[in-house]
């Protein structure tokens, strides 16, 4: 955990090996459901690359997240991170007349702790972060729970951005916003990381975007499998038209109030300790 990791061995680590991931992350959510996919390559600093990465987390029935950015830097996995975040807000007890779901108190609590692991490595570290990451925002995580009081799903998002160096000294930003529903629940659609196809093929006037979506709306499959088909195809078209930035297997996740978390699609190395075996994609529920 990045609590009890020193600043020394934070440092040894990334000069040791040094991981950044380009990802695609495209997500469905509303009051009552959440639909997460993403792509599963890690790139690291010497431009090599494998497609095996867990990008999706999830945490007992009730609880997903996803990242992109910086995972880990060998010794301390964000992911890792999330969960453990995730474990402790939920068994901490709640305190009189806190209502925050258990998204909103994991965003925070992991947006806390990757600020100090980050903020240890010293200024001339982090430029070489910011250098492999192509911008100043080094990692960032979603988080979506069911909010059990009002039977909703509550999605936030964490971000964790280089702010520049007053006096000489590295400073980091860190935010945690909530991302919202009308009041009709209407599914929206988000994307985090390599965004240009996930945006061409959802609004473009693109001959091929157009063309797709045409065939969504005129899709035979029940409405839920039209949304998870829509989320999963534009992580694949991305994959697909970005090979030098994503790649690899897509992993997808569904979260829904009184019916907990199905996995859609997942690599069998990305299943959390104690979880049951994923279930074929096409299992009734």
């Amino acid at each position: 955990m990045v609590r009890r990791t020193s600043a020394l061995t934070l440092i040894a680590a990334l000069l040791s090996i040094q991981t950044c991931q380009a990802s695609i992350v495209v997500f469905a959510f509303g009051n009552k459901k959440a639909i997460i996919a993403a792509d599963s390559r890690a790139t690291y600093g010497d431009g090599s690359y494998r497609d095996d990465s867990c990008k999706i987390g999830s945490y007992k029935n009730n609880v997903v997240f996803a990242h992109v950015g910086i995972a880990s830097f060998r010794m301390v996995d964000f992911m890792a991170e999330a969960r453990q975040a995730v474990a402790d807000v939920t068994s901490q007890p709640r305190l009189p007349g806190d209502n925050r779901s258990i998204a909103e108190r994991s965003a925070i609590l992991w947006k806390d702790r990757a600020v100090t692991a980050l903020q240890a490595l010293g200024l001339q570290q982090l430029s070489a972060l910011i250098n492999q990451n192509g911008n100043p925002e080094l990692s960032a995580f979603m988080f979506s729970s069911v909010d059990e009081g009002t039977q909703t799903i509550s999605t936030w998002y964490t971000t964790v951005t280089f702010a520049g160096t007053p006096f000489g000294i590295p400073m980091l930003d860190g935010k945690v916003e909530q991302y919202g529903v009308d009041s009709d629940d209407a599914i929206k659609l988000r994307a985090l990381g390599h965004a240009q196809i996930f945006w061409e093929y959802f609004v473009g006037r693109t001959e091929r975007a157009m063309s797709w979506r045409k065939q969504t709306q005129s899709s035979q499959s029940p409405p839920e499998r039209r949304l998870e088909e829509t989320v999963a195809a534009l992580v694949e078209f991305t994959v697909q038209n970005d090979s030098q930035g994503v790649g690899g297997d897509v992993d997808e996740v569904d979260l829904e109030v009184n019916q907990g978390i199905r996995w859609l699609r997942r690599k069998a190395a990305c299943a959390s300790p104690g979880e049951e075996p994923v279930a074929p994609i096409d299992e009734p529920r």
